[in-house]
């Protein structure tokens, strides 16, 4: 029994638990206040970071962000640019077309460009009518149109890869037979041109065929004069494409049959087509060169 007067073990111990059972309670109120004064100072720091006239850098690096819409519009402006000076380009080259086949109605002749030499010869509308000589032009202005609309300018490589430095190219233009002492032949083909079908006029009156006539010309139609050397004619008595050179002084055997469409008249392209009857060739029911002369269009 405790005595009046003597301090109780449990009831300090109980009031020091009552006045002490948040031991840390006043620290922990003083520091949870200054942490949430620093807090709430960083923020508004922050805000007002945020409301400030942008600094140099930062001004620079928004810059930088924009360049590439910057950019963007410039190739925008220079590609809308291109276009228009593209089409202005296309009206250009139109027009210089236009013009070119303008011109072309009054061409005295044509040259065909080897890699050998020219060969030049004059129009004969006089015996072979005018459709001969419109096709031909018309296949050279084909070929001018076709060449330039890629870029390309007169002059170019052959498909075989030799160097024709003048005229147009065009798709199908090559000599590939040559029959010794007598004639050279080739062909004037050019894309989608559709081969002339008129043939020339009779030069003969009351003519009279001499032999039989093929199954295309049941006539043996008079449409050409006695062919000499120089002259140019439609092969196989048609309208072309595929044409031939004489150069033996008369050939009476064909007697009018051959379209004459040009001529040839100065000696130095005479002798360039003699020259190839010395290349390599073959025999296949005609004497065929080994390897086929292109040759490239211009009109004089």
């Amino acid at each position: 029994m405790m005595k009046r007067g003597e301090p109780s073990i449990v009831a300090p111990l109980s009031r020091r638990v009552g006045r002490k059972s948040f031991p840390y309670g006043h620290g922990f109120c003083i520091l949870s206040t200054f942490l949430a004064f620093i807090l709430t100072c960083f923020v508004i720091l922050m805000l007002a970071a945020d409301s400030r006239p942008a600094t140099a850098a930062s001004r620079h690096a928004s810059t930088l962000l924009r360049k590439p819409n910057v950019a963007n519009e410039k190739r925008g402006e220079e590609s809308r640019r291109e276009s228009l000076r593209h089409g202005a380009d296309i009206a250009t080259v139109g027009a210089h077309l236009h013009s070119k086949v303008k011109d072309a109605s009054g061409a005295k002749g044509l040259i065909l460009h080897t890699h050998l030499g020219p060969i030049t010869i004059h129009f004969t509308p006089e015996w072979s009518g005018q459709p001969s000589i419109d096709y031909i032009i018309k296949a050279v202005t084909h070929a001018s149109s076709r060449r330039n609309s890629v870029g390309y300018n007169s002059g170019a490589q052959s498909a075989n890869g030799r160097g024709l430095t003048k005229g147009h190219v065009c798709s199908r233009c090559k000599f590939y037979r040559a029959e010794q002492k007598l004639l050279l032949q080739g062909v004037i083909g050019e894309g989608s041109v559709a081969a002339n079908k008129v043939l020339g006029p009779c030069s003969e009156e009351n003519y009279i065929p001499k032999e039989d006539c093929p199954k295309h010309d049941p006539e043996c139609g008079c449409h050409g004069p006695i062919m000499t050397r120089g002259m140019v004619g439609w092969a196989g008595g048609g309208g072309g494409p595929d044409f031939f050179i004489v150069t033996k002084p008369r050939v009476d055997w064909w007697e009018h049959q051959h379209t004459v469409w040009g001529d040839i008249r100065d000696e130095q392209s005479l002798s360039l087509v003699n020259s190839i009857y010395d290349l390599p060739a073959h025999m296949a029911g005609m004497r065929m060169l080994d390897s086929e002369i292109e040759f490239s269009l211009e009109l004089f």
